[in-house]
């Protein structure tokens, strides 16, 4: 943290956004596909060159990308995203080198190779089964392809093969998070301060590139929530852990302005499943430090009140901006927290609540081995967007808010045994070591902040959640056979 590669990294996304809004405001869909093809150019040179490169440059991206469409090639009836880009790309490159014998397929000697063939086994029936029943072949393609996602780990076990790597990644990781801080205060500062002549074009903006919601809260408070956030979440745990282990005493000075810009996200974000699995993990990790590592309660209550100072700050900034103050009773940021967590009438809870009936009866048709991807669920959504498209609210879709029961439906009982299996084997691989590494702790925690937040939320069957189950599979086996 603060290297070069933190540096290089942090310059590169802001120039990479700010080229992606400057398309947007000026319409230039030429100069995007111009920006598309110079990015994949750029990573095509450069894994040539050296494979780990195009992998740094597909893991910025999956940061601080969301949904991967901050550029993008347009070819009529289809777009492709710049993470589809990348990712065949790196790709192609590894099956290359590997051709050439500059790569060794490490991943074959992985104690985790088993259990993520049982998946991928259980993958493969899923789009036979979604084949067999009927589905659309587009909702199909639409709903599985995100889990080719998993077949970068290949890349990953030939390129994060020692601590210098791991280190490169946490300066990468480091960057977005702090980005991903800067620019969601940005946004909520223009929002909050109504820039009239910003306000309409970054919202769209965010929108269409599907890098977020933008949504009105009360008085001028905005809600600013990206679904690359999820990062934020983790690199709190990755990060504290870090800090509280004192791993690398050289970076301890970064780790409070880390967590900083960790929390301000998640706060504005005003993402109940974000904070669900950030207080459930935080909960989780007390107990660790308690009752397995034997903290003193002196020393825990000490690493608490840090935290605590540092939530309090954050909070501080809010008010500052959004002038909270002058606010009249009852819309103070505290009572919009408590009103977000207890109000289940508002459309997204809503929206999220009317799915749980049809889906569970989808469910019940084939609850062993699951109906296949691309089954589609009828319900009656209750958001503004799709009251926009759709007056009487009732919607068919591939897509639910509910990211396990969204496994159980596609891949039934025993794809989501499977998938916990994997979660588990890795949980388990780097327990280990659980005990000496800030590192591998956090990595830990991290993991379980995404299953817990799954609950409510898409991202083990998206890039952003994959991709962070496939990068600490790889770290987590480079700690442990490095044993430093």
């Amino acid at each position: 943290m603060g290297g070069k590669y933190f540096r290089l990294t942090l310059f590169s996304i802001i120039l990479a956004e700010l080229f992606s809004f400057c398309v947007w405001y000026f319409d230039l869909p030429q100069f995007n596909t111009i920006v598309f093809f110079t990015i994949a150019a750029l990573a095509l040179i450069l894994a040539l060159v050296k494979l780990e490169y195009g992998l740094y440059i597909i893991l910025a991206e999956l940061f601080i990308g969301s949904k991967g469409y901050l550029f993008y090639l347009d070819l009529g009836q289809i777009l492709i995203s710049l993470r589809i880009g990348l990712f065949l790309i790196v790709i192609a490159v590894w099956l290359l080198k590997l051709i050439q014998k500059k790569v060794h397929f490490n991943f074959r000697k992985s104690k985790l190779f088993t259990v993520y063939g049982l998946l991928f086994i259980v993958f493969l029936w899923g789009v036979s089964n979604g084949l067999l029943r009927g589905n659309s072949w587009d909702n199909l393609f639409f709903d599985a392809n995100g889990w080719l996602y998993f077949a970068l780990i290949f890349v990953l076990f030939d390129v994060i093969t020692s601590g210098q790597q791991v280190k490169k990644v946490l300066s990468i990781l480091a960057a977005a998070v702090s980005w991903l801080a800067i620019k969601t205060v940005l946004i909520f500062a223009c929002f909050a301060w109504d820039v009239n002549w910003l306000t309409f074009d970054i919202y769209h903006w965010v929108s269409q590139t599907g890098v977020g919601e933008i949504t009105y809260v009360a008085a001028n408070f905005w809600r600013i929530f990206f679904q690359s956030h999820m990062y934020s979440l983790v690199a709190f745990f990755i990060f504290f852990c870090l800090w509280i282990k004192r791993d690398n005493l050289k970076v301890q000075k970064y780790y409070p302005f880390l967590i900083f810009c960790t929390c301000l996200p998640i706060l504005i974000s005003f993402s109940r499943s974000f904070w669900l699995g950030g207080i459930v993990t935080s909960l989780i990790l007390f107990c660790i430090l308690k009752f397995y590592q034997k903290f003193p309660w002196f020393k825990l209550f000490n690493w608490l009140g840090r935290v605590v100072l540092i939530f309090v700050v954050s909070i501080g900034l809010i008010y500052v901006i959004v002038g909270l103050p002058s606010w009249s009773q009852g819309k103070a940021f505290g009572a919009l927290i408590g009103r977000r967590i207890t109000e289940l009438r508002e459309p997204a809870a809503s929206s999220r609540m009317n799915q749980l009936g049809p889906l569970f009866k989808k469910i019940t048709k084939h609850p062993i081995l699951g109906s296949g991807f691309g089954t589609t669920v009828r319900y009656q959504s209750e958001d503004p967007r799709i009251l926009e498209e759709y007056p009487d609210g009732w919607i068919s879709t591939y897509a639910f808010e509910w990211g396990w029961l969204d496994i159980w439906l596609k891949i039934g009982l025993v794809g989501m045994v499977a998938y916990f299996l994997l979660l588990w084997k890795i949980f388990r691989q780097g327990w280990e070591n659980t005990k000496y590494k800030g590192l591998i702790l956090g990595l830990l925690m991290g993991l379980v902040a995404i299953a817990i937040t799954s609950i409510t939320s898409p991202y083990l069957n998206h890039p952003l959640g994959i991709g962070y189950i496939i990068l600490i599979s790889a770290i987590i086996s480079v700690c442990l056979e490095s044993k430093k």
